[in-house]
């Protein structure tokens, strides 16, 4: 049971799709800083990032296990990971190149995708020397983009009950419920054996700093 539900998180918060989720929290509490007003109008820009961030490496790594290439789609292996890796990192630099001058995307979403792929290089740097939790870096980039927003004029998450009413939740709460997340996989990832504390924690922290580097390039 408790090894399933462990499963179950480790799928639901993979690495590869951090990026969309957040994508889809800030146009939803945010539309206006890209522009429109509402999230409905940038479908389009929520399935370009999936495709670009999630989908294009999980065929990439279907093809390297249809090629033989690595043994298992878990990449537990840490040298069978150098291989993906540097597929998604080419597409995460694709990304942010083409945002990097973009007037229609917020400032603090471009850092947190440049963070996104300065956290992937160096895990790949790190990779190649020891294993680190692939979870951790997506997980302590989601918690870096928090730590940012709580800065940013956005403080309060507007929930529409009826037409009329609307209940404003602070944005240190969405933050509280993101470090409880971390915990949740973290410790996921540890129930199933597939790191040690350490590696988990290394995760987190290269995922947070990988955001505040970004943050220092291009600054708020």
């Amino acid at each position: 049971m408790i090894k399933g539900f462990s499963k179950l998180i480790s799928l639901v918060f993979h690495p590869l799709f951090i990026i969309t989720y957040v994508t889809v929290f800030y146009l939803a509490v945010d539309p206006y800083g890209f522009g429109v007003p509402t999230i409905g109008t940038q479908v389009p820009f929520i399935l370009m990032i999936f495709f670009t961030t999630a989908i294009i490496p999980i065929i990439a790594v279907l093809l390297m296990k249809f090629l033989g290439l690595v043994q298992s789609l878990e990449l537990k292996d840490d040298k069978a990971r150098i291989g993906p890796y540097i597929i998604t990192g080419i597409f995460y630099i694709w990304l942010t190149v083409n945002l990097f001058n973009s007037s229609e995307v917020p400032k603090l979403y471009v850092i947190f995708i440049l963070g996104s792929a300065i956290g992937l290089f160096v895990s790949f740097f790190i990779n190649n020397f020891t294993k680190i939790s692939a979870h951790g870096v997506g997980m302590g980039g989601m918690l870096g983009f928090f730590l940012l927003l709580l800065q940013s004029p956005v403080q309060k998450i507007w929930l529409e009950i009826s037409s009329s009413q609307a209940i404003g939740i602070p944005v240190i709460f969405i933050f509280l419920l993101a470090v409880f997340l971390t915990g949740l996989v973290g410790t996921s990832r540890l129930l199933l054996k597939a790191h040690e504390a350490k590696e988990v924690f290394q995760g987190i922290l290269v995922g947070i700093s990988s955001i505040f580097f970004a943050l220092a390039f291009i600054g708020m």
